[in-house]
């Protein structure tokens, strides 16, 4: 059972005036309905200050928004507004234009190009920095290079695009973190307040993925509980426990529509992972396809939580759709797919591949980050607040694994 949010933590935000909690609706052309709170109205620009908006009818009139002037036109809505729209036509917040920054990592490579079929590939915009991108997204859609400390920067390329929503994420991994702590900070932390303080300006809604790596060995580590003792022992666990906090804090604060998971370890057939600690859950197909015995920098009975990348994608897209008012947490919810040791998943890839290998070779660095992680998180809050329901299970996963990599094999790719 999910239980209540703490009092105080993500209760409605300093903007919300409880005073003003009548609701006015109106209608545009489109056929979304608009419940807009009049607490949101102190927020909304000045009709002078913002000729940034030029697709905006500000003033009043036949056939507009008695409250927000919005035109005709079945998009003119200004950057951000679309937090304030409690409900759509499938009772879900509404993106328009999205930016994704880190679109080479990981995540970002496949979820960018899973929005742009989802809202079309020119409404999201994939931000690079140093990591080369794929053909496929140079080419499918807008493409900026954008440094998450660079404010100026990053605020430019929101306004060039009309950016309403942000997915932040950038951000160094676990394992490469304690080699450099202080970039991980600067890259987690210093990148996070300039997205939030843009954010805050221009009215972006922003998904920050936070991690089982925000909790730490005081934690319990079996059902780990939604709100819990985080205590982590890593730089990339402190930037995660920092960025919930900071999140929380600019939502309640000033209104910044900000929402999170805490991703388990992730699981891909695309993209390599770069530096975590759970790298070894897609390592381990790719020898297995090679004929290549496996060298598992755990040891065999390592529970840990994990997810493959579908339902990761999935999560990410749903949470920042839902309707707010559903969400009684914002940052960040427990989610997980499945919890194996490498013992457990090597047994199943040699019901595929029946002579597979592995062998066992501790990282101590590895080894210790991934005691003080949890066994198993429990997800209930996420289920029970936006239907959090992941499709695949070990099984599942490891057959789809071997099949998209040995056909990658075949074809001389890998």
């Amino acid at each position: 059972m999910c239980p209540s949010r703490p009092s105080g933590i993500g209760d409605g935000g300093a903007s919300l005036c409880r005073e003003k909690k009548d609701k006015a609706e109106s209608e545009i052309d489109n056929g979304c309905r608009l419940s807009i709170m009049l607490s949101k109205l102190d927020s909304i620009p000045n009709q002078e200050d913002h000729g940034f908006y030029p697709w905006v009818n500000w003033s009043s009139g036949t056939g507009c928004s008695p409250l927000l002037g919005v035109s005709r036109e079945p998009r003119a809505l200004p950057v951000g507004l679309h937090w304030l729209c409690a409900e759509s036509r499938e009772g879900r917040s509404a993106m328009i234009n999205i930016l994704v920054l880190g679109s080479a990592g990981q995540i970002g490579s496949e979820l960018t190009l899973e929005l742009r079929k989802r809202y079309g590939p020119a409404h999201v915009v994939a931000g690079i920095h140093k990591t080369r991108p794929s053909k496929e997204l140079m080419e499918s859609g807008p493409l900026e290079m954008v440094d998450v400390t660079d404010k100026e920067h990053l605020s430019s390329v929101i306004r060039k695009h009309k950016i309403d929503t942000v997915y932040n994420l950038a951000a160094i991994l676990s394992v490469v973190g304690e080699a450099n702590p202080l970039d991980a900070w600067c890259i987690g932390i210093n990148g996070l307040l300039n997205v939030l303080e843009i954010s805050h300006e221009y009215r972006c809604a922003v998904f920050t993925p936070s991690s089982i790596g925000a909790f730490g060995a005081s934690s319990p580590l079996d059902n780990t509980p939604q709100d819990t003792i985080q205590r982590p022992q890593t730089m990339y666990g402190i930037t995660k426990v920092t960025g919930e906090l900071l999140s929380d804090y600019y939502f309640k604060r000033f209104g910044v529509d900000t929402r999170s998971v805490r991703y388990p370890g992730i699981i891909s057939n695309v993209t390599l992972p770069g530096g975590g600690t759970t790298d070894y859950a897609v390592e381990i197909f790719y020898a297995a396809v090679k004929g290549k015995k496996y060298d598992c920098p755990l040891g065999p009975r390592t529970f840990l939580d994990m997810m493959y990348m579908p339902d990761a994608l999935e999560a990410a897209i749903q949470l920042m759709e839902v309707n707010p008012s559903k969400l009684k947490h914002r940052n960040s919810f427990n989610v997980t797919a499945m919890s194996f040791c490498p013992e457990m998943i090597a047994a199943e890839i040699t019901k595929h591949i029946p002579d597979f290998v592995v062998r066992y070779a501790i990282d101590p660095i590895k080894q210790s980050i991934a005691d003080s992680w949890p066994n198993k998180m429990d997800d209930s809050c996420a289920r029970e607040e936006w239907g959090w329901n992941p499709k695949y299970d070990l099984a599942m996963m490891t057959e789809d694994m071997l099949r998209v990599i040995k056909k990658k094999h075949q074809l001389g790719l890998i």
